[in-house]
Formats: C-alpha cells, sequence, structure tokens
C-alpha cells in the first residue's frame, strides 16, 4: 500500500466510513512499520490530526497488553476483534473485556431519535435573566462574551461595574460547556452540571466559586497572578484550596459519592470532618452517606478524559458507565437483568459516536443479550 492509498484510508476512518475489511487492511499496513524503520507511532503522527495523535499516545501501554489477550482467542473471532483494536487506537469506541463473548443476541431496532451531547447551557445573569447560549448562537454583554460553545468573561481590571454579581453556567443533560472567569481560570463543564460564580473577583480576597452539582474540570490561573489570592472551589460541604492547578471535580446528586483528582500542582480539600492535602495522581473519595474519605491512586487520563471527547472507563460497572451515557445522551436505562449492572469493563467510548453505535460495541463485548428503544428509554436485557 502506498502512502496515498493509506492516506485514503485513514480519511474513511476519520469521516467514519470505514468498512470492516478496510480496517483489517489499515491495521496490516500499520503493523508493517513495527519491524521496519519508522514505528506505528511515527505514522500516526503522519496521518491523524494532534488530538486523536494525544488520545492513541495515553492509551497504547493498555492496547499492547490487551492485543497479546486477544491472540488467544478463538481464531474465528481474531480478524474482527483486530480490526475493533485498530479502532480503539485511534480514540473510538471499541470496547472490551477480560474475554471475548460471542455474539449471540437479538437486538430490536426501532425509529430512534436520541441525540449525541453538544455545546449548550444556559447562563443566568445576576438579575435572574436567562440566556440560552448553543452553536450557532452569539451573546455579549459588558463583561462576556459567548459564540455559543464558549463563554469568556473579560479580565476584571478591563471592565467598569464594581459591583459584584453572581451568575450561574447551568449545564442540562445532553449538553457540556466551557467558561473562562474573569481572572483567566479555565473551566470544562459536563452534562447536568451548575457553576456559580461572580462576574468579577474582589481584589486581595480569595476567588471564590461553588460548583452547586455535577462534575467540572479546572484549570486555575496561578495566584501569583492575582495578589496572591487563592482560588477556592466550594461543593457538597467540600472545600478546596487552590494556589494553582488542574483537577477534576465530580459531585452529581443522584451519586452517594463525590471524587476529587489532582492531574497536576497541590490542592487541600477541606471538610467538616476532615482535610487533606492531594498530590498530583490522588483521589479523594468521600461517601455522603456514611462521612467517610478515601484516597487513593488513580489514572488520571481516565478520569479526565471526557472533556477531550472520550469516555474512558477502567474496571467501571454497566451501572456507572449507563449513568455517564444518560447524561450525554439525554435518556434513561432500564435493566431486566439486575446482575449485567455489575458487569465490569475497560475500554473507551467516544462521545462523538451515536447511540446506536455505543450500545452495539456494549452487546459485543458484555453479557447483554439484546436491547430496546421505548422511547427515551434504553431496556437491557
Amino acid at each position: 500500500m502506498n502512502a496515498k492509498e493509506a492516506k485514503q484510508l485513514f480519511d474513511s476512518y476519520v469521516r467514519g466510513t470505514c468498512t470492516r475489511e478496510q480496517l483489517i487492511l489499515l491495521d496490516r499496513f500499520l503493523d508493517s512499520y513495527q519491524t521496519g524503520t519508522e514505528s506505528r507511532e511515527v505514522v500516526y503522527e503522519r496521518f491523524l490530526n494532534e488530538r486523536k495523535l494525544n488520545v492513541w499516545k495515553n492509551i497504547t501501554a493498555q492496547i499492547e497488553l490487551d492485543r497479546h489477550a486477544i491472540k488467544k482467542t478463538k481464531s474465528h473471532r481474531i480478524w474482527y476483534v483486530a480490526a475493533a483494536v485498530f479502532v480503539l487506537a485511534l480514540g473510538s469506541t471499541y470496547f472490551w473485556t477480560s474475554q471475548v463473548y460471542t455474539i449471540n443476541s437479538s437486538i430490536e431496532d426501532s425509529q430512534v431519535t436520541v441525540k449525541k451531547g453538544s455545546d449548550k447551557a444556559i447562563l443566568t445573569l445576576g438579575n435572574g435573566e436567562d440566556i440560552v447560549l448553543e452553536k450557532g448562537k452569539s451573546y455579549s454583554n459588558n463583561s462576556a462574551s459567548s459564540d455559543g460553545k464558549q463563554l469568556i468573561y473579560l479580565d476584571s481590571t478591563s471592565t467598569n461595574n464594581n459591583i459584584i454579581k453572581y451568575h450561574h453556567l447551568t449545564i442540562p443533560r445532553g449538553g457540556q460547556f466551557y467558561v473562562e472567569l474573569t481572572d483567566h481560570t479555565k473551566v470544562w463543564l459536563n452534562s447536568e452540571s451548575q457553576l456559580k460564580y461572580p462576574n468579577r473577583f474582589e481584589f486581595n480576597q480569595p476567588r471564590v466559586v461553588e460548583l452547586v452539582y455535577g462534575e467540572a474540570y479546572f484549570e486555575v490561573c496561578p495566584s501569583a497572578h492575582h495578589n496572591n489570592q487563592n482560588f477556592n472551589v466550594v461543593f457538597k460541604n467540600q472545600l478546596i484550596d487552590v494556589v494553582g492547578t488542574q483537577f477534576n471535580i465530580k459531585a452529581y446528586e443522584d451519586e452517594e459519592r463525590t471524587y476529587t483528582t489532582l492531574v497536576e500542582g497541590a490542592i487541600e480539600l477541606n471538610l467538616p470532618f476532615s482535610s487533606v492535602r492531594l498530590k498530583p495522581g490522588n483521589q479523594a473519595v468521600v461517601n455522603k452517606t456514611t462521612k467517610t474519605l478515601d484516597i487513593k491512586t488513580v489514572d488520571v487520563t481516565n478520569e479526565v478524559s471526557w472533556k477531550d471527547g472520550v469516555f474512558g472507563f477502567k474496571s467501571k460497572s454497566l451501572k456507572e458507565i449507563t449513568l455517564v451515557l444518560s447524561r450525554w445522551y439525554d435518556v434513561d436505562f432500564q435493566f431486566e437483568n439486575e446482575a449485567l449492572k455489575k458487569t465490569r469493563f475497560k475500554g473507551v467510548l467516544g462521545k462523538d459516536q451515536s447511540i446506536e453505535e455505543i450500545m452495539k460495541t456494549l452487546v459485543q463485548a458484555s453479557d447483554i443479550t439484546s436491547y430496546e428503544f421505548k422511547g427515551k428509554t434504553i431496556v437491557i436485557k
């Protein structure tokens, strides 16, 4: 295969039009470089954009482990699985468990109107006015502007407004949004989340925001740029004290636990019954019912990949996975077989995939026999 033909195959993959045979052919093409002068990564870098290359680098090690395991499966499944592994390597929707299952399911497809999530939010101003922010709609006032994908606030020193008012940015189910606050702190908000923050931060006082509920990734502007005033995040009777760092908070109303994951820098988590200083790679898990705190080391890439268009699942149960999917696709899940909720997976899902593609992938990699759409409810059997 020459470079032109390979480029056409890569383009087909990016458009999502690759056939099973094309994926196998492209996988063979990439394998040919492992014994040549170029590595697979060099080839990926040549043909793929930077975001997909980064996704590839983050999961390379896990892929290689599972590729060896896959070679041990029965011969009539090998090429099908190899093609699926290649899709995973490019950050798509292949899912796998500790073993490969033969599919003997009867899938009931119906007219499905479920749409994947998109950039959208509701901005509530200090006077109570609601502004809908979404793709294709622009908005601006004297302190902020939005192109429908993000909301950017002017630097506090650039505005003449001396009155501090609190704004709320609410992300509905099936949505996500990015906001840059007046101190240049960057926040990515996941589906079904709400952030409360001032239209400007008071001079010589700690910068304080509240994650009312949901999930948010913070890239905090260092305190050194703001008269050494720390950045505080309040959520669920917890307070994070930040100097300047990156971290993720997951605090949904319908989940028993909250999760604070430190990516880089240092933060101090303060609770009514305890406090702890986290290091990069640490995750603080707080049980809201038992009032207990557990600190563990996690793969931070897996925990925060949602903001880069990828759902990373490492030993997550089907119950946990469907909870994530329900928020992004604005659907509900119903289990006819309760035991399936405990089934665990490891792998990745692309947020740009349709719910039909994802459900079929889950069937291929689990004990699910079939599923059925009933309006906006997905019944798993």
